[in-house]
């Protein structure tokens, strides 16, 4: 979806001009459509999940970014997982 609505606003651009928006300014717009068009359902989720690893430790020592990632997935499985039961 950035991707592309950032594409769209390059082909506005003439040739040899420099973009007047940032591919950042395009996804934070896209983002927030995109969140304003949820479901209250998953906003409430998005938010339990978001105090929750607000309030997790943070290992500083964690240098292994792929077991990290692993965890969230896991978490984020077990989740909707739950929601369907």
């Amino acid at each position: 979806m950035v991707d592309a609505a950032y594409e769209i606003h390059l082909k506005t651009v003439p040739e040899g001009a420099k973009p007047t928006r940032t591919r950042f300014s395009i996804m934070n717009e896209v983002v927030q459509k995109a969140w304003a068009e949820e479901t209250e359902e998953v906003k409430q989720s998005v938010e339990e999940h978001r105090r929750k690893m607000k309030e997790e430790p943070v290992d500083d020592q964690q240098t292994d970014l792929d077991k990290r990632n692993k965890k969230y997935q896991e978490y984020e499985s077990d989740k909707h997982l739950n929601c369907i039961t």
